[in-house]
């Protein structure tokens, strides 16, 4: 039995491919748009950065934690699982937290000492032996990773005028989408070329090839979390604050 031809679609008509092509500059000049306003603005430039060193440190996490658990905790790599269900239940509290937390010590604290701390606890986490310590030292790292999702939007609204927030939010994604594309494959490439017989004694402490890369990402992430809660507090973040806050109130009147 012959197969039903597959009938080509009718070519668009002028007057849509017009309507397309003008959507995809509109789109472009939109996002360019966005991102002038993201360098510009002290805020949500810090945010931008620190997010993106985040993304590159938890991307190691990702990728290289199977290979973690079977090499470093020693355990079968079924086990995986449970590494990711105690950071699951860690962020759950963290973003139960945040909000309490946010009112209580300011959402830009929360942003920055939470990244100081999240960096912290993956260096402890690279140094960890067994499976259950590993669970018990991920759980508390989850926690602040909550908080910061939590805290993060309040201050993207608050340094952004409204008519600016969609382009601004835009921004974000592809910059952290590109930064998890790029740890996951540099981290790959390393642990399973350069670093593939990795074995270093440093004062009598053991590296291998899979903690120092969550070493290094750990202190990555510590140095911009020490940087966002400095950088957050400057007279220059403050004021652009201010006048996002005054440009919403004017526009509500």
């Amino acid at each position: 039995m012959k197969p039903p031809a597959v009938e080509a679609a009718p070519a668009a008509p002028p007057e849509t491919a017009a309507v397309h092509q003008s959507a995809v500059r509109r789109f472009f000049a939109e996002l360019g748009e966005g991102t002038r306003f993201v360098a510009d603005s002290p805020v949500l430039r810090v945010l931008l950065v620190t997010l993106a060193v985040l993304t590159l440190g938890a991307a190691t996490l990702n990728t290289l934690n199977v290979f973690f658990v079977s090499e470093n905790l020693h355990a079968d790599a079924g086990w995986f699982g449970t590494i990711g269900m105690g950071e699951g239940v860690g962020a759950v509290v963290g973003a139960l937290a945040a909000g309490r937390l946010c009112r209580r010590f300011r959402d830009v604290t929360v942003f920055g000492v939470g990244l100081t701390l999240v960096g912290v606890g993956l260096v402890v986490y690279a140094r960890i032996g067994t499976l259950w310590a590993a669970v018990l030292v991920i759980a508390p790292v989850g926690v602040p990773l909550g908080a910061i999702n939590s805290a993060i939007s309040p201050i993207v609204l608050r340094a952004t005028p409204r008519e600016y927030i969609g382009r601004a939010i835009s921004t974000f994604g592809p910059v952290q989408q590109l930064a998890s594309m790029v740890s996951a494959i540099g981290a790959g490439w390393l642990v399973s070329t350069v670093w593939r017989d990795f074995d270093h004694v440093v004062a009598g402490v053991t590296f291998g090839r899979i903690d120092t890369v969550y070493l290094i990402g750990g202190v990555a992430i510590v140095i911009s979390g020490m940087f966002a809660t400095l950088a957050l507090k400057g007279p220059g973040a403050t004021r652009l604050t201010d006048a996002a806050v005054a440009d919403e109130t004017v526009g509500a009147d």
